[in-house]
């Protein structure tokens, strides 16, 4: 109401100045309220998202920047969320504050892999990571080295992952929840281990203790859901139904996501139960979700005997896995998709192989090498005159 308030009485910075910070966080992370997130927002970003406001001091303009994108991004607004963050990148380079550019590149590289475009991703998380070490800069090298994690895992480069945790784990997690939010890494880290097989109750169980005590929302419903996925590959149906019907209330709750990898595995759970009231229904509403679970929904229209939709499904799950074309595609899913049609005696697609000049650079993606090209110039210059 005072943020309303102030904003109607033309009073922007008054408002900005109380939005940042703590209401910020509680609104994005406690609550997840994306939509009360993006309606208090609007009025300060009169000509779209994609550029900052004037009314506002930059760093506060910027910070605002980042809050509407990561809103837009969890409610599925991909390309407005990465204009909004292009917008924050270009003006904390230009203010050269290199701690807010660093974050703002480790945001973009989670958008990027929310659109499915890994290659891109994996590549600026090597620029934020280079641009933390220069800065000497501990939490955004840590938060650096987890995304790098997260990315390797994702692609099933385990060798590479395990080589960055073994570097992030010891710098522990006192880091300030403007920058990490408690039980993130290992979240992370129980994925990297589902994904190879090797998940363990001890693993989410530390990761879910750490995410209570933080109230990160968005962490505790990707471990339900997480949870739900290692349950239903071991055949548990009423534990897996548990795990995802906690995932959806958390996400039904916040009025603005939808969380259709856990909506499918509870049908799909459900329907093994024998308590799923009308199937075919159910799965054709939850093809119609944004972004539909398509490996989940071909095992459930398998399960319900309607073979070609079950196909459908999968070969759009083995298109959406595969991403950029090997080695970026999400490996596990890849697997998983590919022993799907196996099972279902359906050719494996050939798709192409990730083609380099396909991979058109981001608009900012040449500040950010001059920026890092500056810094580095500046710490060899401060090496010389020491020495």
């Amino acid at each position: 109401h005072v943020v309303r308030t102030l904003l109607k009485l033309g009073h922007h910075q008054q408002a900005a100045d109380a939005y940042l910070g703590d209401l910020a966080l509680a609104l994005l992370f406690n609550l997840n309220a994306y939509a009360e997130v993006l309606c208090l927002l609007k009025p300060f970003f009169p000509h779209g998202w994609g550029e900052l406001p004037k009314e506002v001091a930059a760093k506060a303009s910027s910070y605002l920047a980042t809050c509407a994108a990561m809103a837009l991004g969890s409610c599925g607004e991909l390309a407005a969320a990465l204009a909004a963050h292009g917008a924050a990148l270009q003006a904390d380079l230009k203010a050269e504050d290199w701690i807010n550019a660093t974050t703002d590149v480790g945001n973009i590289s989670h958008n990027l892999i929310l659109q499915n475009r890994l290659a891109q991703s994996l590549r600026i998380d090597f620029l934020a990571l280079e641009v933390a070490t220069l800065m000497e800069n501990k939490v955004d090298v840590f938060m650096g080295r987890l995304f790098l994690f997260a990315d390797h895992s994702r692609m099933g480069q385990w060798a590479e992952a395990a080589a960055t945790w073994s570097l992030l784990d010891p710098m522990g997690r006192a880091w300030s929840r403007a920058a990490y939010r408690p039980g993130r890494a290992e979240l992370y880290y129980a994925q990297f281990h589902f994904w190879q097989g090797s998940l363990q109750e001890e693993h989410l169980a530390e990761a879910e203790s750490l995410a209570a005590r933080g109230k990160d929302r968005t962490t505790i419903r990707n471990l339900h859901r997480l949870r739900g996925d290692w349950r239903l590959t071991q055949g548990e149906w009423a534990l897996a139904a548990a795990s995802y019907q906690e995932a959806v209330r958390l996400a039904r709750d916040t009025r603005s996501v939808i969380d259709a990898g856990s909506e499918t595995g509870l049908a799909l759970a459900m329907h093994h139960l024998g308590q799923l009231a009308n199937p075919r229904e159910e799965a054709e509403r939850l093809a119609q979700l944004r972004d539909p679970a398509h490996r989940l929904l071909a095992q459930l229209w398998l399960a319900i005997g309607d073979a070609e939709k079950a196909k459908n499904h999968a070969l759009a799950s083995y298109k959406w896995a595969w991403a950029d074309g090997e080695p970026y595609v999400r490996r596990y899913e890849l697997t998983q998709t590919t022993e799907l049609l196996r099972q279902m005696n359906v050719p494996i697609p050939n798709l192409p192989p990730y083609d380099p000049a396909k991979d058109e650079k981001l608009p900012w993606e040449d500040e950010v090498h001059a920026a890092i090209e500056k810094l580095r110039a500046e710490k060899e210059a401060e090496k010389r005159k020491a020495d």
